[in-house]
């Protein structure tokens, strides 16, 4: 009985610090318990440490007023990926790599809604004003949305489920947004592709299924240029991954067309490297194309450390090169300062031993970058991989 009577008196205090707007929580079970008691949503926000955003969010949390009245309206979970309760509800929700990620859920942990990413205190409100519209779990309206389909609904859960990498079931709910469409003028044409391609990536799709998603795209991107940028970058990538170059010589034309002349940085940088990627793949060039590139990097372009890993990593994403390659990217690791930077290269540095059939050296290489970046999921999915690779 005495037990049961501290309990309560804990629940009764924890209730009073939310009502009173201390809404903070340590852990999971703590925020079910507040939000119980409270009758609030639960906010977590997951973040890393090498994050300048989550950074940003976690100095306005303490010191914003607006971020701290924004907060006042929920029970806040932050976390971090480095620790243990962090790592797992990052798993069982699916975070990605992307950060900060903010999940609201109910007091039951039920996902109401999620966004990605921080740019100020002002934008954050909206967005939470806007999840907090939304009472109903996820799942439940996805499970209801084909007895009330709408454009907005299917508009809504195709974000939520690109985010969650459900990417083909992101892409048919872009279909449904396409057909419920009110004025029939909505072109979610490239989202389509999007998803399509990234599920395609993961292994969940062939390439050849994407390629209808991407013609379309050309038919109805009209000058849309970052569409036909994009899916110029998008098809020559898979089409490298899947050993299916000689298909891509009409997205690398929609893009040289779309950016010839341009005055955008960007676009003419892109340009070039259509150019040279028409010379590799389709006309089968690889000396010319490589001497292309190096000469895009300017004059003295072999006097600089980021323009030889550029040349390393453009060289393994065309698996050409490869043994100038691994020099280059060697000399970079060993002069490189610890953290992000030198992480991509080491993973750069593996990827190259394992293009080569040295599986050993890459998962050296990939250990240590997993070490220079320990909160980057990719770099300990890449590193299992790898290791299952010299078990077999």
């Amino acid at each position: 009985m005495k037990l049961m009577s501290m309990c309560c008196a804990v629940g009764l205090l924890l209730a009073a610090e939310v009502l009173a707007g201390g809404g903070d929580a340590a852990t999971f079970a703590e925020a079910k318990q507040l939000a119980e008691a409270s009758g609030k949503q639960i906010l977590m926000e997951f973040s890393v440490d090498d994050c300048e955003y989550c950074a940003e969010a976690a100095a306005d949390a303490d010191t914003n007023t607006a971020f701290q009245q924004a907060l006042s309206s929920v029970v806040y979970l932050p976390l971090n990926l480095m620790n243990d309760e962090g790592a797992t509800l990052s798993e069982q929700y699916r975070v990605g790599s992307t950060f900060p990620v903010f999940i609201l859920t109910n007091a039951n942990g039920d996902v109401l809604s999620r966004w990605t990413g921080y740019t100020g205190a002002q934008p954050f409100q909206f967005a939470l004003r806007n999840a907090l519209k939304n009472s109903r779990p996820i799942a439940d309206r996805i499970a209801r949305f084909g007895a009330n389909p709408t454009y907005g609904e299917a508009l809504s859960l195709a974000k939520y489920c690109a985010d969650t990498r459900d990417f083909l079931q992101a892409a048919e709910f872009y279909r449904r947004a396409q057909q419920l469409s009110p004025d029939g003028r909505a072109n979610h044409a490239y989202d389509i592709l999007n998803n399509l391609a990234n599920a395609s990536w993961n292994n969940s799709l062939d390439f050849e299924d994407v390629v209808p998603a991407a013609d379309t795209v050309l038919s109805r991107s009209g000058r849309n240029v970052t569409h036909l940028v994009n899916t110029a970058k998008i098809m020559s990538r898979l089409a490298r991954r899947a050993g299916k170059t000689d298909r891509i010589g009409k997205y690398l034309q929609a893009g040289i067309d779309i950016t010839a002349g341009s005055t955008n940085k960007q676009h003419r940088a892109d340009h070039h490297t259509f150019l040279i990627d028409r010379q590799l793949h389709i006309a089968g060039d690889t000396a010319g194309a490589l001497a292309a590139y190096k000469a895009s990097l300017g004059p003295d372009w072999h006097t600089q450390l980021d323009n030889l890993y550029l040349v390393a990593k453009w060289s393994l994403e065309r698996k050409i090169n490869l043994e100038e390659a691994e020099r280059f990217a060697t000399q970079v690791a060993d002069r490189a300062l610890d953290g992000k930077f030198k992480a991509g290269v080491l993973q750069t540095l593996s990827g190259i031993c394992e293009a080569r059939g040295r599986i050993t050296d890459a998962v050296t290489y990939m250990e240590q970058a997993t070490r220079q970046l320990p909160s980057a999921d990719f770099y300990r999915t890449e590193l299992e991989r790898l290791r299952n690779l010299v078990e077999k």
